[in-house]
Formats: structure tokens, C-alpha cells, sequence
């Protein structure tokens, strides 16, 4: 049951990349500022892989704090990592990726990570915090390009109002704060960059399956992403509006379509901004619901204002 649990974890939490990009047909393409469009979608790749690495410290630390006795030093495996070891203290835990298949099977992983319980005894209490750290870096390859990146550093997760995955499966509601400061990312490209990233996510069980909502909390105005990208140019992401996804999957947990509903969201680069707006259909029409597969987007440059509809689904 834990494993199953685990595995919805990380299907139903996990949803960044749908929250920002989508494959575009380049020939009709109106967006044509590379450099404006690649930083979305780089930022798409490391706010997913970002969040996959909180979702898997909270998944850990859930195990090592439960209720069940005798997890010191135990080893278990966790759906999208190679196996996860417990701490003699059991307030610690490690988790171990060699070439490790993500749970939707779209990308590999390899590293080490820790994760540490502070200032409370259990993962569950309102208020506890993780500390989840990687010092050699965690290698994250797309199995469809190949292309990959590399994370150091730490995240800080907080559990605001307390409870566990089995919580939400009957009917509770998670919040999150993850604050993810002076992370180190290397691209494929071979530069090696800084990047802050802090948000909230709201999690709730839903008729549809499960909502996650996504808001960026640095400051009043959303400011949700800021660093330096591969390009060497400064950089912001702002959620103007929550970003709401749901999995569309009713109670058939391991199988979600993770549809946008609803929100906005604008990245800044050298002067240029693309604002992705969320909760369209295929006829370009907002409808917010499970019926969404399309974004809009709005490119403002310097020479040029253009909007465009993708649909990623």
C-alpha cells in the first residue's frame, strides 16, 4: 500500500511541466524570439524537476516518520528512485537514483539525495520542515532528446497545515511551501547557472482526481522564479494568476491527463515577455475544465507583439 501511495505521490504532485510548456509546430509558429520561448520552457524543466525532488524528500520522510515501527535503517524502494534508506535517527533519509526511470517514464535520473526532518518529530505536524539536499548533483536526462540537466543544492519544503498522502486520499488538503535558494543548474550546453525558485501548492481530492494549485509566493505580486539562464541573461517568472491543474482521472489514480484549468503565468528576459495563459480547448475557446488541452500565448518584444495558441495534448 505505502509503495502504491508513493507512486500516486508522484503522479498527482508532480505536474510543473504541463504547467508551462507543450511541443510547438515550429513551422507555424508565430513566436519566433528563441531566446524568449527557450527561457519558458527551461523554466518549465527545472521548476518539474524542482518540484519532483520535494515531492520525493516529502515522500521519504513520510516513510521515516509513520506510524509503523522499526524503520531504522530499513531500505525500501520508492517509485522513480532506486531504493531509499533510512536513517538510524529516523529523522533523516537517503535517496538513491542510478539511471533511475521517472514514474511517467519520460526521463532518467542519477545522484544522491538527503533529507532531513527539523524542528519537529514527524513530517505529518502542521508546520514541520525538510531539508533536502544535493552536493554532488542529481542528472536528469529526457528520454525523448536526450537532452539533460544538473541540480545542486537545497530545498526547504514546509508542510503549512500538516497531514500526509493518506490524508488527502480521504479528503484532506495539502499545502506546501517549497523555497529552493541559490540552486546551481548546468545545462547541456556545458554553462552552469543560479536560480531561485519559491511557491506554494495546494493539493486537493476532487471529483475530477486531484487539483494542484500553484502560486508563487516571494512576494505580493507572485514573483515566483528569478536566476540567470543558460544564455546568460537575467530572468523572471511571475504567476500572475494560481495555476490550477487537475488529473482528470477520476478515482484511476495511476493513469492522470493532468489538464490546466486555469491561471497565468509571465517569464521576463532582456526586455522581452511571454505570458502563457492556461484553461483553453483545441477551438481556442476558454472553457476551464477538463476539456482544456490548449494555451494562449502573448509575446512582447521590442520589435513585435504576437500572440499564438498551442495545444499540448
Amino acid at each position: 500500500m505505502k509503495k502504491s501511495i508513493l507512486k500516486f505521490a508522484a503522479l498527482a504532485i508532480c505536474t510543473s511541466l504541463v504547467f508551462t510548456s507543450c511541443k510547438k509546430n515550429k513551422d507555424a509558429d508565430p513566436i519566433d524570439d528563441g531566446a524568449a520561448v527557450a527561457q519558458a520552457g527551461d523554466e518549465a524543466a527545472v521548476n518539474e524537476e524542482s518540484d519532483q525532488i520535494a515531492d520525493d524528500g516529502g515522500g521519504a520522510m513520510e516513510f521515516a516518520t509513520g506510524s509503523s515501527k522499526a524503520r531504522i535503517g530499513k531500505k525500501f524502494d520508492m517509485c522513480g528512485a532506486d531504493s531509499v534508506v533510512v536513517a538510524d535517527n529516523n529523522m533523516s533519509a537517503t535517496i538513491y537514483y542510478t539511471n533511475s526511470p521517472s514514474c511517467d517514464g519520460k526521463r532518467f535520473r542519477t545522484g544522491v539525495v538527503t533529507v532531513a526532518l527539523s524542528g519537529q518529530t514527524s513530517w505529518k505536524t502542521a508546520g514541520a520542515v525538510i531539508t533536502i539536499e544535493s552536493v554532488n548533483g542529481l542528472r536528469i536526462v529526457r528520454k525523448n532528446d536526450g537532452k539533460n540537466i544538473l541540480v545542486k543544492g537545497k530545498h526547504v519544503v514546509t508542510n503549512v497545515n500538516g497531514g500526509s498522502l493518506y490524508d488527502l486520499l480521504s479528503g484532506s488538503t495539502l499545502v506546501h511551501e517549497i523555497n529552493a535558494v541559490g540552486m546551481s543548474i548546468s545545462f547541456d550546453n556545458g554553462t552552469s547557472r543560479n536560480w531561485d525558485a519559491k511557491r506554494k501548492r495546494t493539493i486537493t481530492k476532487t471529483n475530477d482526481g486531484v487539483s494542484v494549485k500553484v502560486e508563487g509566493i516571494m512576494n505580493a505580486n507572485g514573483l515566483a522564479a528569478t536566476g540567470t539562464n543558460k544564455k546568460g541573461d537575467a530572468f523572471t517568472t511571475t504567476i500572475n494568476e494560481a495555476l490550477v491543474a487537475n488529473s482528470c482521472s477520476g478515482l484511476d489514480y495511476q493513469n492522470p491527463k493532468w489538464n490546466v484549468l486555469s491561471g497565468v503565468k509571465t517569464h521576463t528576459v532582456g526586455g522581452k515577455t511571454v505570458t502563457v495563459t492556461y484553461g483553453y480547448n483545441a477551438a481556442k475557446m476558454k472553457v476551464g475544465s477538463c476539456d482544456a488541452n490548449t494555451i494562449k500565448v502573448n509575446y512582447e518584444g521590442p520589435k513585435a507583439s504576437v500572440e499564438g495558441f498551442y495545444t499540448y495534448k
